[in-house]
């Protein structure tokens, strides 16, 4: 055991010494730095939502970009109050999300969640954790959310998503998941 720890030490030394005695140009290592990556300015979009289903729900959100955090400000009146009220962006990166029309409603007149994700496409970002009504059918929630975890993959455009808000009362039962507005999200100042 002694004699293969001694021959390993000799074979070191010997390396050290063969690296030690190479021409020092050969030992030289240039550094290049590379170029310093500027962030992004931050990017600004808007949603105007509009009623579906006859809820009569409206508002609008407010959408800023910045690097992977999305900083996300709902406003919206007319849902069912002191209820929760589910809210995502739908759409995926490949393909360009709508928002359905009272043409897509079934023969009872009613745009289902089936017909909305087939418009608008997956959920995307889950606007969590989801708010309640106040007593006069109000939201104002405000998040910041980090895309990494979300469905937004590689961050498209956000103006190929829309903004899908749930949650309505329905032959006398609250449904949360019955679609009550959507909205095309597009630049801000647009």
């Amino acid at each position: 055991m002694r004699i293969m720890i001694l021959s390993t030490l000799v074979s070191c030394m010997l390396l050290v010494s063969a690296c030690s005695s190479a021409p020092s140009s050969s030992l030289i290592v240039t550094y290049t730095p590379l170029p310093t990556q500027t962030p992004s300015p931050p990017s600004s979009y808007q949603v105007t939502l509009h009623a579906l289903n006859n809820s009569g729900v409206a508002g609008n959100v407010a959408l800023r970009l910045s690097g992977t955090t999305l900083q996300v400000t709902l406003h919206v009146t007319g849902l069912e109050p002191n209820q929760m009220h589910m809210q995502h962006i739908h759409g995926d990166s490949v393909h360009q999300s709508a928002c359905p029309t009272p043409a897509d409603a079934d023969s009872a007149g009613i745009i289902t969640v089936a017909t909305t994700l087939q418009k608008a496409g997956p959920v995307a970002v889950d606007l969590v954790p989801y708010p309640a009504a106040d007593a006069h059918g109000t939201v104002d929630w405000s998040q910041s959310i980090n895309l990494e975890r979300a469905n937004i993959q590689g961050t498209p455009p956000l103006t190929q998503f829309v903004v899908v808000i749930h949650g309505m009362t329905y032959h006398g039962v609250y449904d949360g998941t019955f679609v009550v507005a959507c909205g095309a999200i597009t630049t801000a100042g647009a």
